[in-house]
């Protein structure tokens, strides 16, 4: 005997109107590793491929409300891709290559013994497991694509976000630079007019007490360049403690927001303490 190469679990139809034919198909496809499904007319075979999947259909050329041959067809509309074989005992050339051109796998006469059908059945499901795993590759490479398409979208989004930031960014950092070129002029600018008018000038943030008292300050109470402690407290230890109750006054009031600018005249105590 021909040795099969199986396929487990995979259904077969059987529409078979002649009972004892139709159990010995089911006792031998059972044999054969398939799940085989058994009904007698072309309106219980296209019902139950609504419900269940064949891979391979063992259709009757004759049966009692439809011939064989036009199942074909309705068996394709519900499962494309379903392998038919038409088995039949009226055997002839026409209904044969009727059969082939609708699309039939094999036409197997029943005269030929069981054999042979099985034979075609093996061959109609190793076709049809062939065709739907390059089915399933196909969807699973279009699935993939997609999501690749889909990614690259996304990315593709992100980079167009990134760009205007970058270029935001870019407008930003000019911006800045300009700003501090103009802050870097401007205090040149005024460094030059410091050193021309030999000023003492010193800049008090209030908040944090820290003061920055300018070359010229300190040089004129007979102080090094950066000898001064930069703290608010050294301030008022060289002013004259007579000065003091007035001076305070004076810069209250405009910390208070009675005056527009603080403007007081007072003695300063020299390095030599004079």
């Amino acid at each position: 005997m021909q040795s099969k190469v199986a396929t487990p679990l995979l259904g077969v139809l059987i529409v078979e109107d002649n009972e004892s034919l139709q159990e010995t198909l089911y006792d031998t496809l059972s044999e054969e590793g398939f799940d085989p499904v058994a009904c007698r007319t072309g309106a219980e075979a296209l019902a139950l491929a609504e419900q269940s999947t064949f891979a391979v259909a063992i259709v009757d050329l004759r049966l009692p409300d439809i011939d064989g041959t036009t199942l074909l067809e309705g068996l394709e509309r519900v499962q494309p891709g379903i392998k038919s074989i038409i088995h039949t005992g009226y055997g002839s050339f026409a209904s044969a290559k009727e059969a082939i051109n609708r699309g039939a796998f094999a036409y197997v006469e029943k005269i030929g013994g069981g054999m042979d059908l099985m034979l075609y059945v093996h061959r109609a499901a190793r076709a049809w497991t062939a065709a739907a795993l390059q089915a399933l590759e196909v969807r699973h490479t279009r699935e993939l694509e997609d999501r690749v398409r889909r990614r690259t979208e996304e990315l593709e989004e992100k980079n167009a976000e990134l760009a205007v930031k970058n270029e935001d960014l870019k407008r930003e950092i000019a911006v800045r630079k300009q700003a501090e070129e103009a802050l870097r002029q401007s205090e040149e600018r005024l460094r030059l007019v410091l050193d021309a008018t030999n000023d003492g000038v010193w800049d008090w943030n209030i908040k944090t007490g820290e003061v920055h008292f300018s070359p010229h300050w300190e040089k004129s109470l007979g102080y090094a360049e950066g000898e001064v402690p930069p703290h608010v407290s050294f301030w008022e230890q060289t002013v004259h403690p007579d000065d003091m109750p007035h001076l305070q006054r004076v810069l209250q009031k405009h910390l208070d927001g009675e005056t527009a600018y603080y403007e007081f005249e007072n003695r300063l105590r020299m390095k030599n303490g004079t």
